[in-house]
């Protein structure tokens, strides 16, 4: 397929009142077509990396979340994931951490401390790797403890994450990720709808450990 027949095929299955809720999300670039449209697409697509950048260049989510499904982690340059984080929607950054970079090693201090963004991601993808690069450092859990409640929320969500995955993935650190967790307290004042589990990190690793015995 074609550059212009894969962008096609994404517009002609776009979803009005799919647009619209991810509009309400913060995502300002959809098109609306669902994600169960984009997969298959990926698949029949295989490893296109040339033909990601481009989907990349459009700026339209489901082009860009495609481009991440088609790439791989050595594709990309320092230069370019810093470039994808900084143009993407925080979702599709986070997309990028759990996805298409979870088993590259980064030097995540490069992206600490230089904006909003880079420093989510940098979070990010230490909680994606974290069974792959061991334990999360005393060091990080005690800036999560020191500066989490007052940090910007995309930073708030990136910390937030490290703690979830470091309490699932290291039993001799749950309780000290509860503690801190319980000590910053909830943090995001979104509504959790019913039947869902909301951002606070004991009820996250005890809803999501209760699965696992299921």
């Amino acid at each position: 397929m074609t550059i212009e027949q894969v962008r096609q095929t994404i517009r002609s299955q776009a979803d009005e009142k799919r647009r619209l809720s991810n509009q309400k999300r913060g995502i300002s670039d959809s098109i609306g077509t669902p994600l169960g449209k984009v997969r298959p697409l990926a698949k029949k697509l295989g490893h296109r990396p040339d033909m990601a950048r481009q989907l990349w260049s459009g700026g339209v989510y489901e082009e860009r979340l495609l481009a991440m499904m088609i790439i791989k982690p050595d594709d990309l340059s320092p230069d370019e994931i810093e470039n994808w984080v900084t143009e993407a929607d925080p979702l599709l950054s986070d997309e990028l951490a759990f996805r298409v970079l979870k088993t590259r090693e980064l030097d995540l201090d490069h992206w600490k401390g230089r904006s909003d963004k880079l420093e989510r991601f940098a979070w990010m993808h230490q909680a994606a790797t974290i069974k792959q690069t061991g334990p999360t450092s005393d060091e990080d859990l005690e800036i999560i403890r020191r500066d989490m409640k007052q940090a910007p929320k995309l930073i708030q969500e990136g910390m937030n994450r490290l703690l979830v995955e470091t309490g699932l993935a290291y039993d001799e650190l749950l309780p000290k990720v509860l503690e801190i967790a319980e000590e910053i307290g909830p943090w995001d004042d979104r509504v959790v709808h019913p039947g869902c589990v909301g951002t606070y990190a004991p009820e996250w690793i005890e809803s999501v450990k209760k699965k696992s015995v299921k």
